[in-house]
Protein backbone atom coordinates (compact mmCIF):
# COMPACT_ATOMS: atom_id res chain seq x y z
CA UNK A 1 0.00 0.00 0.00
CA UNK A 2 3.18 2.29 0.91
CA UNK A 3 4.46 1.73 -2.61
CA UNK A 4 1.57 2.45 -4.24
CA UNK A 5 0.89 5.76 -2.34
CA UNK A 6 4.82 6.28 -3.34
CA UNK A 7 4.21 5.69 -7.15
CA UNK A 8 1.02 8.17 -7.31
CA UNK A 9 2.76 10.45 -5.31
CA UNK A 10 5.61 10.62 -7.53
CA UNK A 11 3.70 10.71 -10.80
CA UNK A 12 1.46 13.76 -9.67
CA UNK A 13 4.24 16.03 -8.37
CA UNK A 14 5.83 15.30 -12.07
CA UNK A 15 2.38 16.49 -13.54
CA UNK A 16 2.35 20.01 -11.03
CA UNK A 17 5.82 20.71 -12.22
CA UNK A 18 4.12 22.55 -15.38
CA UNK A 19 1.50 24.04 -13.68
CA UNK A 20 2.73 27.26 -13.22
CA UNK A 21 3.78 28.25 -16.33
CA UNK A 22 1.32 26.66 -18.07
CA UNK A 23 -1.31 28.55 -16.09
CA UNK A 24 0.57 31.93 -16.75
CA UNK A 25 1.20 31.53 -20.34
CA UNK A 26 -3.05 30.47 -20.59
CA UNK A 27 -3.90 33.70 -18.41
CA UNK A 28 -1.97 36.53 -20.75
CA UNK A 29 -5.26 38.26 -21.62
CA UNK A 30 -7.38 37.04 -18.75
CA UNK A 31 -9.51 39.91 -18.12
CA UNK A 32 -8.53 42.31 -20.84
CA UNK A 33 -11.04 45.25 -21.25
CA UNK A 34 -12.98 45.02 -24.11
CA UNK A 35 -12.72 47.41 -27.40
CA UNK A 36 -14.40 51.14 -26.63
CA UNK A 37 -13.65 53.50 -29.20
CA UNK A 38 -12.51 57.47 -27.94
CA UNK A 39 -14.24 59.67 -30.35
CA UNK A 40 -12.68 63.08 -31.33
CA UNK A 41 -14.41 66.07 -31.34
CA UNK A 42 -15.87 67.00 -34.47
CA UNK A 43 -12.50 68.71 -36.66
CA UNK A 44 -9.81 67.31 -34.76
CA UNK A 45 -7.60 64.79 -36.76
CA UNK A 46 -5.40 62.41 -35.32
CA UNK A 47 -1.48 63.18 -36.71
CA UNK A 48 0.00 59.73 -34.63
CA UNK A 49 3.74 59.10 -36.12
CA UNK A 50 5.32 56.62 -34.37
CA UNK A 51 4.54 54.44 -31.73
CA UNK A 52 2.88 55.22 -28.64
CA UNK A 53 3.12 54.65 -25.02
CA UNK A 54 1.82 54.57 -21.57
CA UNK A 55 1.23 58.42 -20.30
CA UNK A 56 2.15 59.53 -24.22
CA UNK A 57 0.03 62.49 -25.42
CA UNK A 58 -1.46 61.86 -29.40
CA UNK A 59 -0.94 64.74 -31.70
CA UNK A 60 -3.88 66.25 -33.45
CA UNK A 61 -4.91 68.93 -36.41
CA UNK A 62 -8.12 71.24 -36.36
CA UNK A 63 -9.73 72.78 -39.19
CA UNK A 64 -7.32 75.51 -39.49
CA UNK A 65 -4.49 73.41 -39.66
CA UNK A 66 -3.02 73.63 -36.41
CA UNK A 67 -1.34 71.28 -34.38
CA UNK A 68 -2.05 70.44 -30.50
CA UNK A 69 -2.42 67.15 -28.42
CA UNK A 70 -4.87 65.27 -26.61
CA UNK A 71 -4.43 62.99 -23.28
CA UNK A 72 -5.49 59.46 -23.76
CA UNK A 73 -9.69 60.45 -22.62
CA UNK A 74 -9.39 62.08 -25.87
CA UNK A 75 -9.83 65.60 -24.39
CA UNK A 76 -7.75 68.39 -25.52
CA UNK A 77 -4.31 68.83 -22.97
CA UNK A 78 -2.62 71.75 -25.32
CA UNK A 79 -5.01 73.62 -27.32
CA UNK A 80 -3.51 73.56 -31.67
CA UNK A 81 -1.43 76.14 -32.21
CA UNK A 82 1.61 74.60 -33.66
CA UNK A 83 2.44 74.91 -37.81
CA UNK A 84 3.46 71.44 -36.97
CA UNK A 85 4.06 68.71 -34.14
CA UNK A 86 4.83 65.18 -33.78
CA UNK A 87 4.32 62.07 -31.72
CA UNK A 88 6.32 62.20 -28.29
CA UNK A 89 9.03 59.88 -27.61
CA UNK A 90 11.19 59.15 -24.86
CA UNK A 91 8.97 62.15 -23.11
CA UNK A 92 9.55 64.67 -25.45
CA UNK A 93 7.84 66.04 -28.71
CA UNK A 94 8.86 68.31 -31.69
CA UNK A 95 7.14 71.06 -32.83
CA UNK A 96 7.35 73.86 -35.14
CA UNK A 97 5.85 77.59 -34.74
CA UNK A 98 6.87 80.33 -37.09
CA UNK A 99 9.42 78.11 -38.57
CA UNK A 100 11.83 77.58 -35.21
CA UNK A 101 11.59 74.31 -33.96
CA UNK A 102 10.98 72.90 -30.42
CA UNK A 103 11.11 70.15 -28.12
CA UNK A 104 8.26 69.72 -25.94
CA UNK A 105 7.39 67.86 -22.59
CA UNK A 106 4.40 66.47 -21.50
CA UNK A 107 3.23 69.58 -19.57
CA UNK A 108 3.22 71.51 -22.67
CA UNK A 109 5.95 73.40 -21.93
CA UNK A 110 9.54 74.14 -24.06
CA UNK A 111 12.25 71.78 -23.16
CA UNK A 112 14.44 73.32 -25.27
CA UNK A 113 14.85 74.93 -28.77
CA UNK A 114 17.07 74.51 -31.97
CA UNK A 115 16.79 78.05 -33.14
CA UNK A 116 18.43 77.81 -36.33
CA UNK A 117 17.37 74.09 -37.20
CA UNK A 118 15.22 73.48 -40.46
CA UNK A 119 14.16 69.91 -39.60
CA UNK A 120 14.57 67.69 -36.74
CA UNK A 121 13.84 63.69 -35.62
CA UNK A 122 12.12 62.16 -32.86
CA UNK A 123 14.22 60.90 -29.74
CA UNK A 124 16.28 56.99 -29.74
CA UNK A 125 18.40 56.27 -27.35
CA UNK A 126 18.65 59.89 -25.67
CA UNK A 127 19.19 61.53 -29.26
CA UNK A 128 17.26 63.06 -31.69
CA UNK A 129 19.34 64.45 -34.96
CA UNK A 130 18.81 67.93 -36.83
CA UNK A 131 19.54 69.35 -40.21
CA UNK A 132 20.83 72.76 -40.37
CA UNK A 133 21.32 73.69 -44.16
CA UNK A 134 21.47 70.12 -45.81
CA UNK A 135 23.78 69.07 -42.65
CA UNK A 136 22.93 67.11 -39.45
CA UNK A 137 24.15 66.93 -36.36
CA UNK A 138 22.90 65.48 -32.96
CA UNK A 139 21.45 66.95 -29.75
CA UNK A 140 19.99 65.16 -26.42
CA UNK A 141 17.09 65.67 -24.26
CA UNK A 142 18.59 68.50 -22.68
CA UNK A 143 19.08 70.62 -25.68
CA UNK A 144 22.74 69.99 -25.75
CA UNK A 145 24.42 69.99 -28.86
CA UNK A 146 26.44 66.32 -29.09
CA UNK A 147 27.59 66.61 -32.80
CA UNK A 148 27.79 70.28 -34.86
CA UNK A 149 25.53 69.44 -38.13
CA UNK A 150 28.46 68.10 -40.20
CA UNK A 151 26.84 64.88 -42.15
CA UNK A 152 24.52 64.72 -44.96
CA UNK A 153 22.03 61.87 -43.77
CA UNK A 154 22.00 60.29 -40.70
CA UNK A 155 19.60 57.08 -39.05
CA UNK A 156 18.72 56.91 -36.05
CA UNK A 157 20.21 55.20 -32.90
CA UNK A 158 19.45 51.94 -32.40
CA UNK A 159 21.33 50.00 -29.54
CA UNK A 160 23.42 53.52 -28.86
CA UNK A 161 24.69 53.61 -32.29
CA UNK A 162 23.43 54.83 -35.91
CA UNK A 163 24.92 55.13 -39.34
CA UNK A 164 25.61 58.25 -40.75
CA UNK A 165 26.69 59.40 -44.35
CA UNK A 166 27.89 61.91 -46.49
CA UNK A 167 29.26 62.07 -50.12
CA UNK A 168 28.04 58.07 -50.52
CA UNK A 169 29.50 56.49 -47.96
CA UNK A 170 28.37 55.24 -45.11
CA UNK A 171 30.02 54.80 -41.36
CA UNK A 172 29.02 54.90 -37.52
CA UNK A 173 28.87 57.17 -34.53
CA UNK A 174 28.51 56.41 -31.52
CA UNK A 175 26.39 58.51 -28.60
CA UNK A 176 28.60 61.00 -28.09
CA UNK A 177 28.75 61.55 -31.88
CA UNK A 178 32.76 60.01 -31.78
CA UNK A 179 32.83 57.94 -35.25
CA UNK A 180 33.54 54.36 -34.64
CA UNK A 181 34.03 53.70 -38.35
CA UNK A 182 35.13 55.66 -40.54
CA UNK A 183 32.86 56.60 -44.04
CA UNK A 184 33.65 53.74 -46.21
CA UNK A 185 31.07 51.78 -46.70
CA UNK A 186 28.06 52.02 -49.73
CA UNK A 187 25.35 50.92 -47.32
CA UNK A 188 24.96 50.68 -43.85
CA UNK A 189 22.24 49.12 -41.72
CA UNK A 190 21.28 49.66 -37.80
CA UNK A 191 22.40 47.41 -35.24
CA UNK A 192 20.04 44.48 -33.92
CA UNK A 193 21.85 41.75 -31.50
CA UNK A 194 25.25 43.82 -31.70
CA UNK A 195 26.02 43.52 -34.73
CA UNK A 196 25.21 45.97 -38.25
CA UNK A 197 24.90 44.86 -41.60
CA UNK A 198 27.61 46.74 -44.07
CA UNK A 199 28.00 46.68 -47.56
CA UNK A 200 30.65 47.52 -50.26
CA UNK A 201 30.25 47.12 -54.33
CA UNK A 202 33.73 45.02 -54.40
CA UNK A 203 33.47 42.55 -52.04
CA UNK A 204 29.68 42.61 -50.93
CA UNK A 205 27.72 42.17 -47.55
CA UNK A 206 29.32 41.15 -44.23
CA UNK A 207 28.56 42.44 -40.27
CA UNK A 208 30.77 45.02 -37.59
CA UNK A 209 30.19 44.77 -34.31
CA UNK A 210 29.60 47.66 -31.79
CA UNK A 211 33.65 48.74 -31.63
CA UNK A 212 33.63 48.81 -35.24
CA UNK A 213 35.13 45.64 -35.94
CA UNK A 214 34.50 43.87 -38.88
CA UNK A 215 33.21 40.50 -37.17
CA UNK A 216 31.76 38.90 -40.39
CA UNK A 217 34.08 39.16 -43.45
CA UNK A 218 32.22 40.99 -46.53
CA UNK A 219 31.54 38.46 -48.87
CA UNK A 220 27.47 38.16 -49.39
CA UNK A 221 25.32 38.99 -52.19
CA UNK A 222 22.54 39.80 -50.02
CA UNK A 223 21.83 39.61 -46.17
CA UNK A 224 19.31 40.49 -43.32
CA UNK A 225 19.81 42.21 -39.96
CA UNK A 226 20.28 39.84 -37.09
CA UNK A 227 17.17 38.31 -35.31
CA UNK A 228 16.64 35.42 -32.87
CA UNK A 229 20.70 35.17 -33.03
CA UNK A 230 20.84 34.41 -36.72
CA UNK A 231 20.96 36.20 -39.49
CA UNK A 232 20.01 35.19 -43.54
CA UNK A 233 23.04 35.74 -46.37
CA UNK A 234 23.13 34.57 -49.91
CA UNK A 235 25.82 33.67 -52.56
CA UNK A 236 25.47 32.23 -55.56
CA UNK A 237 21.88 32.53 -55.74
CA UNK A 238 21.85 30.24 -52.24
CA UNK A 239 20.02 31.52 -48.75
CA UNK A 240 20.99 30.17 -45.16
CA UNK A 241 21.61 31.10 -41.91
CA UNK A 242 24.82 32.31 -39.68
CA UNK A 243 25.11 32.95 -36.20
CA UNK A 244 26.88 36.05 -34.70
CA UNK A 245 30.17 35.28 -35.13
CA UNK A 246 29.53 34.55 -38.86
CA UNK A 247 29.86 30.43 -38.71
CA UNK A 248 27.21 29.06 -40.97
CA UNK A 249 24.37 26.89 -39.23
CA UNK A 250 22.62 26.54 -42.49
CA UNK A 251 24.49 25.71 -45.93
CA UNK A 252 23.77 28.08 -48.61
CA UNK A 253 21.25 25.60 -50.46
CA UNK A 254 17.56 27.43 -49.34
CA UNK A 255 15.61 29.20 -52.24
CA UNK A 256 14.67 32.67 -51.77
CA UNK A 257 14.38 33.21 -48.05
CA UNK A 258 13.87 35.77 -45.07
CA UNK A 259 15.53 36.12 -41.39
CA UNK A 260 13.99 34.31 -38.60
CA UNK A 261 11.25 35.71 -36.69
CA UNK A 262 9.74 33.80 -33.59
CA UNK A 263 11.88 30.95 -35.01
CA UNK A 264 11.39 30.93 -37.97
CA UNK A 265 11.61 32.29 -41.09
CA UNK A 266 9.39 32.52 -44.78
CA UNK A 267 11.40 30.22 -47.89
CA UNK A 268 10.53 29.99 -51.08
CA UNK A 269 11.00 27.13 -52.93
CA UNK A 270 12.79 27.13 -56.19
CA UNK A 271 10.73 24.84 -58.25
CA UNK A 272 7.09 25.35 -57.54
CA UNK A 273 7.93 29.24 -56.68
CA UNK A 274 5.09 28.82 -53.48
CA UNK A 275 6.21 30.09 -50.40
CA UNK A 276 6.73 27.92 -47.07
CA UNK A 277 8.59 28.66 -43.38
CA UNK A 278 12.15 27.01 -42.73
CA UNK A 279 13.20 27.13 -38.87
CA UNK A 280 16.58 27.56 -37.33
CA UNK A 281 18.35 24.47 -38.84
CA UNK A 282 16.91 25.00 -42.28
CA UNK A 283 14.10 21.98 -42.25
CA UNK A 284 10.86 22.89 -43.75
CA UNK A 285 8.43 22.72 -41.28
CA UNK A 286 5.61 24.93 -43.42
CA UNK A 287 5.29 23.23 -46.40
CA UNK A 288 5.62 25.63 -49.47
CA UNK A 289 1.65 25.90 -50.69
CA UNK A 290 1.90 29.94 -50.91
CA UNK A 291 1.88 32.72 -53.41
CA UNK A 292 3.19 34.59 -50.97
CA UNK A 293 4.14 35.03 -47.01
CA UNK A 294 5.71 37.50 -44.41
CA UNK A 295 7.16 37.44 -41.46
CA UNK A 296 5.88 35.80 -37.97
CA UNK A 297 5.14 38.12 -34.94
CA UNK A 298 3.36 36.88 -32.01
CA UNK A 299 3.20 33.70 -33.35
CA UNK A 300 1.23 34.41 -36.40
CA UNK A 301 2.34 35.17 -40.18
CA UNK A 302 -0.04 36.79 -43.40
CA UNK A 303 0.17 34.19 -46.14
CA UNK A 304 -1.45 34.82 -49.29
CA UNK A 305 -2.79 31.84 -51.55
CA UNK A 306 -3.15 34.40 -55.11
CA UNK A 307 -6.54 35.92 -54.20
CA UNK A 308 -6.63 36.35 -50.64
CA UNK A 309 -4.66 37.13 -47.50
CA UNK A 310 -5.19 35.79 -44.04
CA UNK A 311 -2.89 34.53 -41.37
CA UNK A 312 -1.39 30.74 -40.35
CA UNK A 313 0.27 29.81 -36.95
CA UNK A 314 3.31 28.59 -36.67
CA UNK A 315 2.42 24.94 -37.31
CA UNK A 316 0.50 25.93 -40.60
CA UNK A 317 -2.90 25.88 -39.16
CA UNK A 318 -5.13 28.32 -40.60
CA UNK A 319 -6.16 30.66 -37.70
CA UNK A 320 -7.64 33.77 -39.36
CA UNK A 321 -9.18 32.57 -42.35
CA UNK A 322 -7.81 33.33 -46.35
CA UNK A 323 -10.75 36.10 -47.09
CA UNK A 324 -9.39 39.40 -47.14
CA UNK A 325 -7.76 42.09 -49.82
CA UNK A 326 -4.71 42.91 -47.55
CA UNK A 327 -3.53 42.33 -44.00
CA UNK A 328 -0.94 43.84 -41.74
CA UNK A 329 1.68 42.08 -39.65
CA UNK A 330 0.21 42.08 -35.93
CA UNK A 331 2.13 44.69 -33.72
CA UNK A 332 1.25 44.17 -29.92
CA UNK A 333 -0.89 41.97 -30.00
CA UNK A 334 -2.98 43.83 -33.11
CA UNK A 335 -3.64 42.32 -36.95
CA UNK A 336 -5.30 44.98 -39.36
CA UNK A 337 -7.10 43.31 -41.69
CA UNK A 338 -8.86 45.43 -45.03
CA UNK A 339 -11.54 43.37 -47.05
CA UNK A 340 -11.22 45.79 -50.06
CA UNK A 341 -13.64 49.00 -48.49
CA UNK A 342 -13.01 49.07 -44.46
CA UNK A 343 -10.87 47.77 -41.92
CA UNK A 344 -10.89 46.38 -38.85
CA UNK A 345 -8.70 44.09 -36.12
CA UNK A 346 -7.97 40.69 -34.68
CA UNK A 347 -6.36 39.59 -31.55
CA UNK A 348 -3.51 36.67 -31.62
CA UNK A 349 -6.63 34.17 -30.82
CA UNK A 350 -8.02 35.03 -34.37
CA UNK A 351 -10.66 36.57 -32.59
CA UNK A 352 -12.36 39.92 -34.75
CA UNK A 353 -11.84 42.25 -32.06
CA UNK A 354 -13.42 45.26 -33.59
CA UNK A 355 -14.91 44.78 -36.94
CA UNK A 356 -14.61 45.85 -40.65
CA UNK A 357 -16.50 49.50 -40.16
CA UNK A 358 -13.42 51.85 -40.37
CA UNK A 359 -12.47 53.95 -43.45
CA UNK A 360 -7.92 53.90 -41.90
CA UNK A 361 -6.95 52.07 -38.85
CA UNK A 362 -3.50 51.67 -37.99
CA UNK A 363 -2.11 50.20 -35.05
CA UNK A 364 0.46 52.32 -32.69
CA UNK A 365 1.84 49.98 -29.86
CA UNK A 366 -0.69 51.36 -27.08
CA UNK A 367 -3.41 52.60 -28.68
CA UNK A 368 -5.10 52.05 -32.32
CA UNK A 369 -6.30 54.73 -33.98
CA UNK A 370 -9.14 54.77 -36.74
CA UNK A 371 -11.54 56.75 -38.82
CA UNK A 372 -14.91 56.75 -39.78
CA UNK A 373 -17.52 58.61 -41.78
CA UNK A 374 -14.47 61.75 -41.25
CA UNK A 375 -14.63 61.25 -37.49
CA UNK A 376 -11.32 60.51 -36.07
CA UNK A 377 -11.24 57.98 -32.95
CA UNK A 378 -8.39 55.43 -31.10
CA UNK A 379 -9.01 52.87 -28.52
CA UNK A 380 -6.03 51.22 -25.79
CA UNK A 381 -5.17 48.65 -26.85
CA UNK A 382 -5.79 45.65 -24.16
CA UNK A 383 -3.12 43.57 -25.61
CA UNK A 384 -0.15 45.86 -24.76
CA UNK A 385 1.09 44.87 -21.72
CA UNK A 386 0.88 41.19 -22.00
CA UNK A 387 2.11 40.67 -25.25
CA UNK A 388 5.67 40.38 -23.98
CA UNK A 389 4.41 36.79 -24.03
CA UNK A 390 3.79 36.16 -27.24
CA UNK A 391 1.57 32.97 -28.29
CA UNK A 392 4.28 31.03 -29.40
CA UNK A 393 6.58 31.78 -26.34
CA UNK A 394 3.27 30.08 -24.85
CA UNK A 395 2.80 27.14 -27.20
CA UNK A 396 7.04 26.42 -26.75
CA UNK A 397 6.42 26.93 -22.61
CA UNK A 398 3.53 24.52 -23.36
CA UNK A 399 5.85 22.14 -25.23
CA UNK A 400 8.09 22.98 -22.39
CA UNK A 401 6.23 21.49 -19.44
CA UNK A 402 5.07 18.59 -21.35
CA UNK A 403 8.74 17.65 -22.14
CA UNK A 404 9.08 18.38 -18.23
CA UNK A 405 6.48 16.43 -17.34
CA UNK A 406 8.17 12.97 -19.64
CA UNK A 407 11.77 13.79 -18.44
CA UNK A 408 10.70 14.56 -14.36
CA UNK A 409 8.06 11.77 -14.72
CA UNK A 410 10.85 9.18 -15.70
CA UNK A 411 13.24 10.26 -13.54
CA UNK A 412 10.37 9.84 -10.49
CA UNK A 413 9.42 6.33 -11.81
CA UNK A 414 13.25 5.34 -12.17
CA UNK A 415 14.17 6.76 -8.55
CA UNK A 416 10.44 4.89 -7.57
CA UNK A 417 12.43 1.77 -9.28
CA UNK A 418 15.71 1.96 -7.61
CA UNK A 419 13.21 2.24 -4.41
CA UNK A 420 11.05 -0.07 -4.92
CA UNK A 421 13.81 -2.32 -5.94
CA UNK A 422 15.70 -1.50 -2.33
CA UNK A 423 12.33 -1.99 -0.06
CA UNK A 424 10.38 -4.79 -1.64
CA UNK A 425 13.02 -7.31 -0.41
CA UNK A 426 13.40 -6.04 2.70
CA UNK A 427 9.80 -6.16 2.73
CA UNK A 428 9.79 -9.72 1.49
CA UNK A 429 12.18 -10.48 3.94
CA UNK A 430 10.61 -9.06 7.05
CA UNK A 431 7.23 -11.09 5.88
CA UNK A 432 9.38 -14.40 5.58
CA UNK A 433 10.53 -13.81 9.23
CA UNK A 434 7.28 -12.89 10.38
CA UNK A 435 5.92 -16.40 8.64
CA UNK A 436 8.54 -18.39 10.30
CA UNK A 437 7.97 -16.51 13.58
CA UNK A 438 4.15 -17.24 13.22
CA UNK A 439 5.07 -21.05 12.21
CA UNK A 440 7.38 -21.30 15.37
CA UNK A 441 4.84 -20.49 17.76
CA UNK A 442 2.42 -22.78 16.37
CA UNK A 443 4.70 -25.54 16.77
CA UNK A 444 5.35 -24.81 20.01
CA UNK A 445 1.81 -24.50 20.68
CA UNK A 446 1.34 -27.86 19.13
CA UNK A 447 3.96 -29.69 21.32
CA UNK A 448 2.69 -28.25 24.57
CA UNK A 449 -0.62 -29.49 23.85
Amino acid sequence: MKLKRLLAAGLTAALLLSLPMTAWAEDETDGQDEISIIWLEDGLELCVTSGVETGDLLPVKNGEGLYGYVDLTGQVVIEPQYDDAASFSEGLARVELDGVISFIDLNGDVAFTLEDADSAGSFSCGRVWYEVDGLVGVADTEGNIILEPYYENIGGYSEDYTWVEANDLYGYIDLDGEAITNLIYGEAGSFHEGRACVWTEDEGYGYIDTSGELVVELQYTTATSFNDGYACVSLDGGFGFIDLDGNVVVELTLGYTDALYDGLAWSRDNDAGLYGFVDSMGQMVIEPEYNYASAFSGGLASVYDGEYFGYIDMEGNVVIPLEYKAVYRFSEGLGRVWDGTYYGFYNLDGELILPLEYDSAAAWNYVAVVEKDGLHGFFINPYYESVSVTAHQATRQLNLNWSRILRYGIFVLIALALIAAAVIPQIKSRAEKKALKESQRAAKSKKKK
